[in-house]
């Protein structure tokens, strides 16, 4: 049987409006996962962030910050990044990472998943551009560097689910497209559009 391909969302790093209640309809919508990314926050103002979130959404959040907090809260997991590249001694949690070439795609057997970025220039960073060319995604594909375990990242919406199933990726992770939108009625819009995309 297939892996079931995986639909993540990733905080933008400034707190948005609603964000909360996003969360909220984004899980609820039938996503695997929300990454809380807040690279600015303290110790203090991540544990007030998390205890907004009703306890039932624990198992479907995900921290990229102040890892100590994971088991603290029983969130699912950890995201491993540049900033935050070790994984605490003693967790036994859920455990993904970022990267940002075909290279980095080896021995990521540890991993629940990891992301690869940008596949597509981003929505929400400015000179964000994307790095692999088409030809370069298929190679990765046929080389099976690209598999089930890859989440493509950057610059993602509904129209291209379809193009990155083909290049192999086994799930697509939304910011901009997402946490951007006008209201929550097009937000949940969005969400229609891409459980229907999968």
């Amino acid at each position: 049987m297939a892996d079931k391909f995986k639909l993540i969302a990733i905080t933008p790093e400034t707190t948005i409006e609603n964000e909360i209640e996003s969360i909220i309809y984004i899980i609820d919508s039938g996503f695997d996962y929300v990454h809380i990314r807040k690279p600015h926050y303290n110790r203090d103002e991540m544990t007030s962030y998390l205890r907004e979130i009703p306890q039932k959404y624990y198992p479907r959040i995900k921290i990229n910050d102040h890892f100590e907090l994971a088991q603290e809260f029983n969130i699912a997991g950890l995201h491993i990044n540049r900033r935050n590249g070790n994984i605490p001694e003693g967790f036994n949690g859920k455990i993904s990472k970022s990267c940002h070439s075909v290279d980095e795609l080896s021995n990521i057997d540890i991993y629940e998943y990891v992301f690869l970025s940008p596949i597509y220039d981003s929505i929400c960073k400015q000179g964000y551009t994307s790095r692999f060319t088409t030809a370069e995604l298929q190679e990765a594909h046929k080389t099976g560097a690209i598999n089930s375990k890859v989440i493509a990242l950057g610059g993602m919406t509904a129209s291209r689910i379809c193009e990155i199933k083909d290049f192999g990726f086994g799930g697509a992770a939304f910011l901009g497209y997402l946490f951007e939108s006008e209201n929550d009625k097009r937000l949940k819009d969005k969400l229609k559009t891409i459980i229907n995309s999968i």
